[in-house]
């Protein structure tokens, strides 16, 4: 009958988890929020129970392929451009592998953000994942047509002998990055959102989520800016990966 009457009373503080009225000298804190003991207690249990690391595991692993073949791709570019390597065929490879190899990190990395909302209830994660996905087919798309044609979008057709285009090469080209910009705001604003649960990481949540809203529109400049995301996208899988569970008694 209490607890009805403080349910009842709007300027009584209600449980986040329950709705009812919460006694001042029961009261708690799970994660800034009021709460009733058990209720608290029950949640936090729940979270542990269903935590699961592989996920985070998975996704700094992906992460690290993803930095190694990105710095792969713009060594392959400036040895290119040098020229210090003149084997253009040799170039070409190394240009295509390292653009797959990207490919493969963005896949495997979107397992960490599918964690993300596994662990952490955020939608946006889940739509994050699913984006990563379609960036990492873009640059497969890219790596497939650059080891099938050459590194130059340009070719002769041994039919006509005329010189042509690769339209498909150009699509490629712009989805990935187009998709890698919204990427990066997806995953910025869900780091954003996870404030508490990467609470105690190396750099703070919000400075994380700025960044990756900088670095998606860098990337539209400049393709290697993508090892830069790898960096800090591993850092955040790697501290999302030591879950905080705490309540904070109220004094």
């Amino acid at each position: 009958m209490k607890e009805a009457e403080q349910t009842e009373n709007e300027n009584v503080v209600k449980c986040i988890f329950c709705g009812l009225g919460v006694d001042p000298e029961v009261a708690v804190r799970y994660q800034g929020w009021i709460s009733h003991p058990t209720c608290a207690k029950g949640a936090m249990t729940q979270r542990k129970e269903g935590f699961d690391r592989k996920y985070f595991i998975l996704g700094a692993i992906g992460a690290v392929i993803g930095l190694v073949f990105a710095f792969l791709f713009a060594g392959a570019q400036a040895a290119f451009a040098e020229p210090i390597v003149p084997d253009y065929i040799f170039m070409t490879f190394m240009v295509g592998i390292g653009l797959f190899g990207i490919s493969v990190g963005f896949l495997i990395q979107s397992l960490g953000l599918f964690g993300l909302h596994i662990n952490y209830e955020q939608v946006l994660a889940k739509y994050s994942a699913i984006l990563s996905v379609l960036v990492a087919c873009a640059f497969g798309a890219m790596a497939f047509m650059l080891l099938t044609y050459g590194l130059d979008p340009l070719y002769h057709d041994p039919v006509t002998g005329h010189l042509l285009g690769m339209p498909n090469y150009y699509l490629a080209g712009f989805a990935s990055q187009a998709l890698f910009g919204v990427l990066s705001a997806f995953v910025g604003v869900t780091v954003w959102m996870l404030e508490d649960e990467l609470h105690g990481g190396l750099v703070p949540p919000m400075i994380l989520g700025i960044l990756f809203v900088i670095i998606g529109a860098l990337v539209m400049y400049s393709l290697p800016m993508i090892a830069l995301y790898f960096v800090i996208i591993f850092l955040i899988f790697t501290t999302a990966g030591i879950p905080k569970y705490w309540i904070e008694l109220e004094e």
